[in-house]
């Protein structure tokens, strides 16, 4: 998610999108060449964006801490010209919800949807730790019982996807190890 910097050039006052990587750091506008700051904590909603996760094809994921509570949370945060799409808002919003409506050990727990400034998110547990893809980039081939105890638990995850969750909480599938 770009970093939205306003020149602070009375002349100018154009706005620029500076990329993740230049957080905290010093730019110069394009259209004038004024200095400006990228801020280095950046907010949506309640959340402040701690550093990029992952990436995908609707979005990102950060790791952000929810202030109200003090707690660390994985933010979702759907692309900006994806929000503008009635089709694409109404999938994250799905996913959200169905992510929210089930109930299981394995499976990440959802806390909030939300949107701040035309910013689409929502925010899950953070589960620390590496992902399979990169264990595996890490060590190679997985010995066949490290890699059957992995997904022995996932026919049972997907079993909850047909069983609505109680309002009281919420979940998405756990792929670390």
């Amino acid at each position: 998610m770009p970093i939205q910097v306003k020149c602070s050039n009375e002349a100018c006052l154009k706005s620029l999108a500076a990329p993740d990587e230049l957080a905290g750091k010093v730019v110069k506008c394009p259209a004038c060449g004024t200095e400006l700051s990228v801020p280095a904590a950046r907010m949506l909603g309640e959340y402040q964006l701690v550093r990029r996760i992952g990436l995908g094809g609707m979005g990102a994921v950060y790791e952000a801490i929810q202030l109200k509570l003090g707690r660390r949370v994985a933010l979702k945060v759907l692309d900006s010209t994806l929000g503008e799409n009635k089709r694409f808002l109404e999938r994250f919003m799905r996913e959200a919800r169905t992510a929210a409506s089930i109930v299981h050990p394995n499976v990440i727990q959802v806390f909030d949807f939300g949107e701040d400034e035309g910013q689409h998110y929502f925010a899950m547990e953070f589960v620390e730790g590496e992902d399979v893809r990169q264990r595996m980039q890490r060590e190679g081939r997985l010995p066949l019982g490290d890699a059957l105890g992995m997904v022995e638990d996932v026919p049972k995850s997907f079993r909850r996807l047909t069983k609505p969750r109680s309002s009281t909480g919420t979940s998405s599938l756990k792929t670390s190890c």
